[in-house]
């Protein structure tokens, strides 16, 4: 019988970690190993924010185009909403998709400041046919293709780690570039309450031929509960 699993996720995160490249329903910045059961349907909703302009610049200030350096507000709004939509074609084989909502406000009153896509990302993971839920470890595999839908005009804090490029040419809601990822995932589920999240992943962009690692680890406390506790590090 197919299921309708709605998760509304609000959530402050550390701004400067580099989540996994997509999410799922057993983590928030750590996707677990865990898929989705046969008809299921997951749809998540996140959503992070920062008022700090460190967020943006270390230094506090920004280079606008004709090379003047502008001195940012303390309070510098940097929000992201985050959406994830997964679907379970067989007992260990999900698809999903995800797309985000960036807005940076203040921007030194820039062009910069405003509200501007994210690109879009689409996912199939894959576990091993014989692996249950209620195994201990949990394993499983993900390829997730980006197309580089984000808006390039707007933005001041780069949200993800592939979109800076060598060359310094940065969009901050946008790589604007193809890119193609894979990760491994790893879970182990002590006992009902607490289960161990754990993924490293490789990416590479088409046109500017980089290549990005990222890894992850997370603790669940009471992971299937109404309210849970996650610690994470990326």
């Amino acid at each position: 019988m197919k299921q309708f699993l709605i998760t509304i996720l609000i959530s402050a995160v550390f701004l400067f970690a580099q989540p996994g490249f997509s999410y799922n329903n057993s983590g928030i910045q750590i996707p677990g190993a865990r898929t989705l059961g046969p008809g299921d349907l997951f749809i998540m909703g996140g959503f992070e924010m920062a008022s700090s302009k460190e967020t943006a610049s270390i230094e506090g200030y920004m280079t606008d185009e004709n090379g003047t350096q502008k001195q940012l507000d303390k309070a510098s709004p940097s929000n992201s909403i985050i959406g994830y939509i997964g679907y379970g074609i067989l007992r260990n084989l999900e698809v999903g998709m995800h797309l985000n909502f960036h807005y940076d406000g203040n921007a030194a009153k820039t062009k910069l400041k405003g509200l501007g896509f994210g690109d879009l990302g689409l996912m199939v993971k894959a576990a091993p046919p014989n692996q249950r839920l209620t195994d201990k470890v949990n394993v499983s595999a993900a390829l997730e293709f980006f197309i580089p839908s984000g808006t390039n005009e707007k933005g001041l804090r780069p949200r993800r780690l592939w979109y800076i490029h060598e060359d310094n040419t940065t969009h901050p809601y946008s790589a604007a570039d193809f890119a193609l990822a894979g990760t491994l995932y790893l879970s182990i589920n002590f006992n009902k309450y607490i289960i161990w999240n754990n993924y490293a992943g490789y990416l590479r962009t088409f046109e500017n031929s980089e290549n990005v690692f990222v890894w992850g680890s997370g603790l669940s406390l009471f992971a299937y509960e109404w309210v849970s506790l996650v610690v994470e590090a990326s």
